[in-house]
């Protein structure tokens, strides 16, 4: 008989968590520790389609900023 506990304890991460790391990333600005407990707790997917959405969305912002300032 196996234990799973220890596995069903670290689900992965939340959004809230996901979102932080997302930012934190993007900035240059993630911790180390940050970093390793992302890659053993959090789901790969969650990371990708945070990261995607993140790029477009500074991207249109980006692009909002120099129309403004044009």
């Amino acid at each position: 008989m196996t234990d799973n506990t220890s596995k069903s304890s670290s689900q992965g991460t939340g959004l809230f968590s996901v979102l932080k790391s997302l930012l934190s990333g993007l900035f240059g600005i993630q911790t180390q520790r940050n970093h390793e407990k992302d890659f053993q707790q959090g789901q790969p997917i969650d990371f990708i389609i945070a990261g995607i959405i993140g790029v477009v969305a500074l991207l249109i912002f980006v692009a909002l900023l120099v129309s403004w300032i044009i």
